[in-house]
């Protein structure tokens, strides 16, 4: 992962923490509910603030979080006590082992990487995933003309068809594919689900 964009979420945690409590990614919670299995192993890559950890393990899903933020890590540890948390990030996630997850959710996360790391983050993703195992993966462009925003974040734009593709490529099925807009006017979100074949 982008290693400024990392360590502007170790500088600026709890200010993320703060605005992402109050956001609810319904588009993602609906894609979770209609295609993970209730009761699922579901590990959260990017997991952020813990949001959506705390989501998904208060509707039944046992749920792992991972995230490159130590910052982020120390609050998602603290509103989510019992859950395991791992400091790892894309495009390796050196530290969860293979076929040891039945679910796998990453938003707003693969935006984070730079074109070259996009297919290995890809292929360890699925790597993770038991065979049946679905992923639902979202992104968004740059709010800017360059890809690296003011606050320093790295936003690769990957547009749904390539990250539809990159998976594609390591033999998974899309199974679904939405363009929404976000909270923001200026913001438009991808999201696929992926199923490891």
């Amino acid at each position: 992962m982008d290693e400024r964009t990392i360590k502007q979420y170790d500088d600026f945690a709890s200010t993320y923490v703060a605005e992402w409590t109050h956001q609810t990614p319904v588009v993602v919670r609906q894609l979770v509910s209609k295609w993970f299995t209730h009761g699922s192993v579901v590990l959260d890559i990017g997991s952020g603030s813990g949001r959506d950890v705390s989501w998904l393990w208060n509707n039944g899903y046992k749920t792992q979080g991972v995230d490159a933020s130590i910052g982020l890590l120390n609050s998602a540890r603290l509103a989510n006590p019992g859950v395991p948390f791992t400091q790892d990030s894309l495009p390796l996630l050196a530290k969860i082992s293979s076929v040891s997850v039945d679910n796998v959710l990453c938003t707003a996360v693969l935006m984070h990487l730079p074109v070259g790391e996009i297919a290995p983050a890809a292929f360890n993703m699925l790597r993770v995933l038991r065979v049946g195992g679905r992923l639902i993966c979202s992104v968004r462009p740059s709010r800017e003309s360059e890809p690296r925003e003011a606050d320093g974040r790295l936003y690769t734009s990957i547009e749904p068809e390539v990250i539809a593709g990159v998976f594609r490529d390591h033999g998974a099925v899309v199974l679904e594919a939405i363009t929404s807009d976000g909270r923001r006017a200026d913001t438009i979100w991808h999201t696929v689900v992926i199923e490891k074949s």
